[in-house]
C-alpha cells in the first residue's frame, strides 16, 4: 500500500511499511486542536487525486453490509486513518478500527 501526499508541491510517495508510526499517526484529524493533519491522496488511472470519490465508495459498501449482515457481527478496519473516520461518521452501528 502506497501513501501519496504533497509536499512543497511535489507528490511523494511511500510505502506504509516504509512509514515511521509519526509519520503515520500525522494523516486525518488530529486529537490536539492546533494540530492540522496531512490528507491523503490516490492514484486513479494514473493521476494524482483527493479521496473525494471514497465516500461513494463506503455508502456502497454500507448498502450491501445492511441489506445481508443480519445479526451477523460486522468490524470495518483500515489502514488509513482518514478513510476509518469516514466510515465512523457514516454510521454508527458498527465499530471501525484503525
Amino acid at each position: 500500500m502506497l501513501c501519496n501526499w504533497v509536499f512543497q508541491g511535489n507528490v511523494v510517495e511511500k510505502r506504509v511499511t516504509d512509514m515511521t508510526l509519526e509519520e503515520f499517526f500525522s494523516y486525518g484529524p488530529q486529537r490536539a486542536t492546533n494540530e492540522v493533519g496531512k490528507s491523503l491522496l490516490r492514484k486513479s488511472n494514473g493521476k494524482i487525486v483527493r479521496w473525494d470519490y471514497v465516500i461513494h465508495v463506503l455508502q456502497v459498501v454500507l448498502k450491501v453490509v445492511y441489506e445481508n449482515a443480519q445479526e451477523r457481527p460486522v468490524l470495518f478496519s483500515c489502514f488509513q486513518p482518514d478513510v476509518a473516520l469516514l466510515m465512523k461518521k457514516l454510521q454508527h452501528q458498527y465499530p471501525v478500527s484503525i
